[in-house]
């Protein structure tokens, strides 16, 4: 019964919460409406990438987890998890916002758009030419009368501002198209196991297995694959470092570090090869292992 009442007081605690974190972010956007719809409509993308956060819980006691750290904490993990989708992502988004308020004015305080034509008349003329050369002649003009470039600057911001997004847009395509780390197939963590040099450092007291195993991790994920670092539990408190690969089309993989080796971790079962490896100082009887991802 004390266990029940706990649980039911951890829920009624987290419903409290999420209610008063999403009454704060609706009185926000209630501002932000008010006030200027093009930051509204701005901050809704920027929190739009919680959805996905949201479409992925898989119970309510995860859904309501994830509800009460607000729709920053989702954004923060899609950042981590999706770096260079989020740029594109942001990239896009914020990009057509800009163009949408360059070209469209907001008239009403209810938020109707009416079509600014005068924007338009500024790229097309009658004989639909961009009218490049006025810009110019405006520039020129400034600079024989020795003005304020700020003038020029305030009468053609708006086309600055879209200007920058769209190079902005245009150079988020030169990121690489994996977004992080990935999970390998069982021939590409061979091929970097293979390409991989960590097994050339000698071994001493200050490059042990732990050493190779980490550098192993860290060349790894520079190629871009999740790799694992594997502590394998011996009897009498002895233990072994090695890596792992989670592979797609064959699951876990081991492979040790120092010789390149792939290995089959069984409890019960020695971890050295006796075909291979003479029976080492200590019981190497594997009881057990733990992967750090």
């Amino acid at each position: 019964m004390e266990i029940g009442l706990n649980v039911v007081a951890a829920y009624v605690l987290n419903l409290v919460t999420i209610v008063f974190v999403y009454h704060v972010l609706f009185q926000f956007c209630r501002v932000l409406y008010r006030r200027n719809l093009v930051l509204f409509v701005a901050f809704l993308v920027f929190v739009s990438p919680f959805a996905y956060v949201l479409a992925s819980v898989k119970s309510l006691a995860e859904l309501m987890w994830v509800l009460s750290f607000s729709p920053f904490f989702g954004v923060a993990i899609m950042m981590a998890l999706f770096t260079s989708w989020m740029i594109r992502f942001y990239s896009v988004a914020f990009g057509v916002l800009a163009v949408v308020h360059y070209f469209f004015v907001r008239r009403s305080l209810n938020g109707a758009f009416s079509i600014d034509h005068s924007r338009f008349e500024f790229f097309y003329d009658q004989a639909g030419k961009v009218r490049a050369r006025a810009v110019a002649g405006d520039t020129v003009g400034v600079v024989k009368r020795r003005l304020n470039l700020a003038r020029v600057f305030g009468k053609y911001w708006n086309f600055a501002l879209v200007l920058v997004m769209v190079v902005l847009l245009l150079s988020t395509f030169s990121v690489g198209g994996v977004s992080g780390p990935r999970n390998p197939t069982y021939q590409e963590a061979l091929g970097f196991v293979s390409s991989d040099k960590t097994e050339l450092r000698p071994y001493d007291r200050s490059w042990a297995c732990v050493a190779f195993a980490r550098e192993f991790q860290s060349n790894a994920r520079k190629a871009g694959f999740y790799c694992g670092f594997v502590v394998v539990y011996f009897p009498e408190g002895n233990s072994h470092a090695l890596n792992a690969f989670n592979t797609t089309d064959s699951g876990l993989m081991f492979v040790e570090p120092q010789s390149d080796e792939v290995v089959s971790l069984s409890i019960g079962e020695p971890y050295w090869n006796r075909a291979k490896y003479s029976p080492p100082r200590y019981d190497d009887t594997v009881e057990g292992f733990l992967v750090e991802w």
